[in-house]
């Protein structure tokens, strides 16, 4: 049976495959660990903010998303980023 995905997880995984993205690209761009991320989205750990800040910048999401997502929310993509085309890595 798959494994279910976290909401958090779910926006993520979703947010990565539109940006084209592995994983591995993810954390490279964050400046964390592959570890860490997965911990991360599979609510191992909440993170800490600077973190979590550095995933929101690699996905191109506004500041907060993460814990908008948390909190059953969905997250905006940062417009800035998106209208720039600017690649965090």
């Amino acid at each position: 049976m798959p494994e279910q995905l976290s909401p958090l997880d779910g926006e993520m995984n979703a947010r990565r495959l539109q940006l084209g993205m592995a994983w591995k690209e993810v954390a490279t761009a964050a400046g964390i660990s592959y570890e860490t991320l997965r911990a991360v989205r599979k609510g191992e750990t909440s993170g800490a903010p600077l973190t979590l800040r550095k995933l929101e910048q690699a996905l191109r999401w506004a500041q907060g998303s993460i814990n908008r997502v948390e909190q059953g929310g969905k997250p905006p993509p940062d417009s800035a980023a998106e209208v720039a085309g600017a690649r965090p890595w």
